[in-house]
């Protein structure tokens, strides 16, 4: 079962770190909706591999990608609001 929680946290880690490649390369822009919600994904398959075997060496990360998760919410929101008044 660990290998599981090891492979969703290399997931989420490919589609951070993808999206960032991305957005440098011109492919996507920053501020749209795919951004978001991959870069949501990813920092939420992150955190459930860090919770998985949870010790104090995990706080950082656990952190770090709770404030991804929750910026990423954010974001996916106002695109749909400016999609909605559009």
């Amino acid at each position: 079962m660990e290998n599981v929680y090891t492979v969703l946290g290399l997931i989420g880690a490919l589609c951070c770190v993808g999206m960032f490649w991305a957005i440098e390369q011109g492919k996507i822009d920053g501020s749209s909706r795919m951004y978001y919600v991959v870069n949501g994904i990813g920092g939420f398959l992150i955190l459930i591999s860090a919770l998985y075997e949870f010790d104090g060496g995990d706080s950082g990360t656990i952190v770090t990608e709770a404030a991804w998760v929750v910026v990423s919410v954010m974001g996916m929101v106002k695109t749909f609001r400016a999609k909605k008044g559009s």
